[in-house]
């Protein structure tokens, strides 16, 4: 077991000075929780654009980073591995950038977001209004680490066990649409 900190380098996202609004022309992608899909932890594609002025690289987002939201009731993992750059990821994320010599960053989205994980998480959430997630209680999440290949497999097998689940709501979906179309045609 390693604590998350001595296999991630861990960063709070940028800090806007005001509300995110969309420029025109903007060359700087911006990830909030409202971009978020599929139970928080997928990106969707519209992500806001701003203009890059006086952001450092320190916080744009490489392929493999992890986004765990620090503010509010949902803190699942997210895996950054958009065709986009630059992008950024709002202060209301931690950015997980991994070890990749000792941490495959598909398994460590898996593992956060595991329900063991996300319990204890949640425990350690604080706030009245709004919950907040400590830095320190990031850090020290306790990580089991198999060996590359191993966290590799349970990574492939967690992820086309999401695809499964997310393709059956999906055809869930459109059954219903579909019987309560033929329920409604069949009473006009």
């Amino acid at each position: 077991m390693k604590q998350l900190i001595e296999v991630c380098e861990i960063h709070a996202g940028y800090s806007f000075r005001g509300k995110v609004e969309h420029v025109e022309n903007g060359e700087l992608a911006v990830v909030q929780m409202k971009d978020l899909e599929q139970d928080y932890t997928k990106i969707g594609d519209n992500l806001t654009y701003v203009a890059a002025d006086g952001i450092k690289e320190k916080y744009f987002l490489t392929k493999g980073d992890i986004l765990l939201a620090a503010k509010g009731a949902n803190n699942k993992a997210v895996l950054f591995d958009l065709d986009v750059n630059p992008v950024v990821a709002s202060s209301v994320f931690f950015v997980l950038r991994v070890d990749k010599s000792k941490l495959d960053p598909a398994y460590l989205f898996w593992f956060i977001n595991h329900s063991d994980t996300q319990n204890k998480i949640k425990a350690n959430l604080a706030g009245t209004y709004t919950l907040n997630l400590s830095r320190k209680a990031v850090e020290e999440i306790q990580i089991p680490l198999p060996d590359l290949n191993r966290q590799k497999q349970i990574a492939h097998l967690a992820e086309l066990q999401q695809k499964e689940y997310w393709l059956s709501r999906q055809l869930m979906d459109k059954k219903e649409t579909l019987i309560n179309t033929l329920l409604i045609n069949s009473i006009n």
